[in-house]
């Protein structure tokens, strides 16, 4: 699995490692997860808005998760939720439709 963070916010690199090994973490317990790539954006100077856009590569349809915040420990928590969310719903679909599925058997 890659990992690519696009760091647009100048953040402390400490968040970059705790995105990073969350991400991994994530990884580890949800074996479809091709590839993620991390945007991070900041917006306005005197109260900043961050946004995170995380994109994760599974079998089929990407995820796009989507989150804003001016506080960077509330934004990486709500972000990384949405993530195993996702990913625990797209596996339960997929156990569901290898159930449905007849099987065939071909004749020899």
């Amino acid at each position: 699995m890659t990992i690519t963070i696009r760091n647009q916010a100048n953040i402390r690199p400490q968040y970059i490692r705790f995105v990073k090994w969350k991400i991994e973490k994530i990884g580890e317990k949800f074996n479809n997860l091709i590839y993620a790539e991390v945007r991070i954006s900041k917006e306005g100077s005197s109260k900043p808005v961050y946004k995170v856009v995380l994109k994760l590569g599974i079998p089929g349809n990407d995820i796009i998760i989507t989150n804003t915040s001016t506080d960077l420990a509330m934004l990486w928590k709500k972000s990384l939720d949405a993530t195993e969310r996702h990913l625990r719903k797209y596996k339960e679909r997929s156990k569901e439709r290898r159930i449905k599925m007849p099987r065939v058997r071909v004749a020899s």
